[in-house]
């Protein structure tokens, strides 16, 4: 799995779909295309319940 980080342009694009500036800086965004695995979607949804797992048990992650 590769992650990229694009922090400016995706600053924007949060901030053009209403997002605070707060929001957008701490915002998370996700690409798919036609070459991406369900395996590799699968994975990253795994990654990201046990991140949010122990963000939640530091108290570093808010509700919506």
């Amino acid at each position: 799995m590769r992650v990229l980080q694009k922090r400016v342009h995706s600053c924007r694009l949060a901030k053009a779909i209403g997002l605070s500036g707060d929001e957008a800086e701490s915002s998370v965004r996700f690409s798919f295309g036609f070459g991406t695995r369900d395996e590799e979607v699968e994975e990253a949804v795994s990654l990201i319940e046990e991140t949010l797992v122990r963000l939640s048990k530091a108290d570093l992650v808010r509700s919506a």
